[in-house]
């Protein structure tokens, strides 16, 4: 839906978010985000904001309902990694699952430290929790998303219920690592 205020234009999502809201979340703070998926207009809205976002930023994109196992995370981050810079094109994967997604995280730890901006995107995160190894993933994946100052991480899911257990539960790693906007 496009809304105008004083004479601009700009998308507003069905959650009532606006698009200059999520940039400055973003891009701007590089804070990490949960968004609910929560009916077909706004999914389609956030595809599309995903992709006007990767013309004026470096995108990598993870599809969760695409994922496998830990393995199959490690070669998905790869890839993604490997779309923006070209010091990966020799890089190969651990064949022990933890090491290669240790491995991978690494890289993108490295840009990180170069100043590099980039938004990780992660589609439908909470089926992290339907991947046999989602227990320690989520210990390797927030001890290292914690240190990164210039990635901003979004994780979109079309479950509350799910959002709440990854980021809500004490128990887990993921406890108010982002902000949760529905």
């Amino acid at each position: 839906m496009i809304k105008h205020n004083k004479g601009k234009k700009y998308k507003q999502f069905a959650t009532g978010l606006q698009q200059p809201l999520l940039d400055s979340y973003i891009v701007d703070f590089r804070q990490s985000i949960v968004l609910l998926q929560d009916n077909i207009d706004n999914n389609v809205l956030l595809k599309n904001y995903r992709l006007e976002l990767a013309m004026k930023e470096r995108v990598a994109y993870i599809d969760f309902r695409k994922i496998r196992n830990a393995k199959d995370l490690a070669e998905h981050l790869l890839e993604q990694y490997k779309q923006f810079f070209n010091n990966a094109t020799d890089f190969k994967l651990s064949q022990d699952d933890h090491y290669a997604v240790a491995d991978v995280l690494d890289l993108f730890t490295k840009v990180d430290n170069k100043h590099e901006n980039i938004v990780v995107w992660m589609d439908n995160f909470t089926d992290i929790l339907s991947l046999q190894e989602h227990g320690w993933l989520f210990g390797l994946l927030r001890g290292t998303f914690q240190h990164h100052q210039n990635i901003a991480y979004v994780f979109t899911s079309d479950s509350k219920e799910k959002v709440n257990k990854i980021f809500m539960n004490h128990d887990n790693p993921f406890l108010k690592f982002a902000r949760i906007i529905q």
